[in-house]
């Protein structure tokens, strides 16, 4: 792959005017009407062109050259961009969904909500002919993937096959790598806070220097990985993965565990910071505190921050905690009903197989001088398998929120926002979604 953006004599550069009657020969083929034909443009220089929303499925771009071409929304699903050269090219929102990618370059690329689900991206192996020998003479040469310096968050990137991939210094914040074989791959000084690992495979990697903060590791094969340094404070593990002396090597941002009697306190001292509106006492601020197990039923917990805290399988039925803060905290498992959740922050946090069964989720109204709305915040939140029947979610902000297989029967979702909610196998029976966002995400 050439390292400049000098022309190449060897590729094909279309005119505006040959581009345009390809990709509308291509859509005839794609809808199967008369005189369509597939594109053909392997070996050909598209650098530069806007090709925004165009169709290229199923189209042949090996080896071309697409650097600084803006695809954003392109559709690309089952393309050839074998050894495909996408530097700095915009993807941005595009589907790539079962492309094969295998020695394609995207380094510096921009893919923000690229779909690359279950893409091919291993190694190439490239057929070099030498000029000084006879024409039989070929030699191969292998070409790795490289997303170094992109650009992917909010990327879904379920089960795509990129072992021993190039992904250094790159943005993979929020990002989905369900299943994603990555093992061997070099993913050093790589942000992948709040990124969806589940069951990947990453074995061997190198993630020195990653964040991988509030990130969903559970079940993902970690032996032989390199986690010197990486970031996992707020990380989603299992039990037996923080035995692993892999993960042993990195920062993980251990969490205190308080007595009963200090957690007694830290409730007495914010029931008068309540009574007197701050005047007295103090906010309930339990960063990073491990609670898992205690029992908190029924406590007044208005305005509580429980951010980066391990909260697996408290019981908080009854509880109040509107306007309560609740970052990229561990609730699996948790008892959540009943409780008041107006107005909470619950940005990234993880709720899978938590019970909400009737639990106010609903919008705060009338907050403050100004009498202002303020939604409960359930951002990119992992309800998979949750309980949330009969719960109130009218108003809720649930964008990019993960709510496969959750039990939603009989839930308030009135105006809730779902834009690139995951509902597969979610049951709304009885649901109530009038002018609800329901641009959803299905899932692999």
């Amino acid at each position: 792959m050439a390292g400049d953006s000098a022309p190449d004599p060897k590729l094909r550069r279309p005119t505006h005017g040959e581009l345009s009657d390809i990709l509308q020969s291509h859509l005839r083929f794609v809808t199967r009407k008369s005189g369509g034909r597939r594109a053909l443009l392997s070996f050909h220089d598209l650098s530069d062109y806007d090709l925004t929303s165009a169709n290229f499925v199923e189209a042949d771009l090996t080896g071309a050259r697409l650097q600084r071409t803006i695809l954003a929304s392109a559709h690309l699903m089952r393309a050839t961009l074998f050894a495909a050269d996408l530097r700095m090219a915009n993807l941005d929102h595009a589907d790539l969904t079962a492309a094969d990618l295998r020695g394609a370059c995207f380094r510096a690329a921009s893919l923000q909500g690229t779909i690359l689900a279950r893409a091919d991206l291993r190694e190439a192996a490239l057929a070099r002919v030498d000029q000084q020998q006879p024409s039989d003479s070929v030699g191969f040469a292998a070409s790795t993937v490289d997303f170094t310096l992109v650009k992917a968050r909010e990327a879904d990137l379920s089960r795509v096959k990129a072992p021993g991939a190039m992904i250094l210094h790159a943005d993979f914040t929020d990002a989905r790598l369900r299943e994603a074989d990555l093992h061997g791959a070099d993913m050093r000084n790589s942000d992948f806070t709040g990124a969806i690992l589940e069951g990947a495979d990453l074995q061997g990697a190198r993630l020195a220097g990653a964040n991988l903060q509030g990130a969903v590791l559970t079940g993902a094969r970690l032996s032989g990985a390199d986690l010197r340094g990486t970031d996992l404070t707020g990380a989603i593990l299992d039990r037996w993965q923080l035995g692993l002396a892999e993960v042993r090597e990195a920062q993980l941002g251990l969490q205190t565990v308080p007595t009963a009697g200090e957690l007694a306190e830290i409730q007495m001292r914010h029931q008068q910071w309540i009574a007197t509106k701050g005047q007295k006492g103090q906010r309930a601020v339990l960063t990073g505190l491990n609670l898992s197990g205690f029992s908190l039923s029924g406590s007044d917990l208005v305005m509580a921050v429980f951010d980066r805290g391990n909260l697996q399988s408290v019981d908080l039925s009854d509880a109040i905690l509107a306007r309560s803060e609740m970052i990229a905290a561990d609730l699996r498992g948790a008892k959540l009903m009943r409780a008041d959740l107006r107005g909470a922050t619950l940005w990234r946090v993880h709720l899978g197989g938590a019970d909400l069964s009737g639990a106010n989720l609903s919008a705060l109204t009338d907050v403050g001088a100004n009498r202002i709305t303020v939604p409960t915040n359930l951002e990119r939140a992992r309800l998979a398998g949750a309980k949330i029947d009969g719960a109130s979610l009218r108003g809720a902000r649930l964008v990019g929120a993960d709510l496969r297989g959750a039990s939603l029967v009989n839930c308030d979702l009135r105006d809730a926002d779902l834009r690139n909610a995951e509902l597969k196998g979610a049951n709304l029976t009885g649901a109530k979604i009038e002018r609800a966002h329901m641009m959803t995400l299905n899932g692999p």
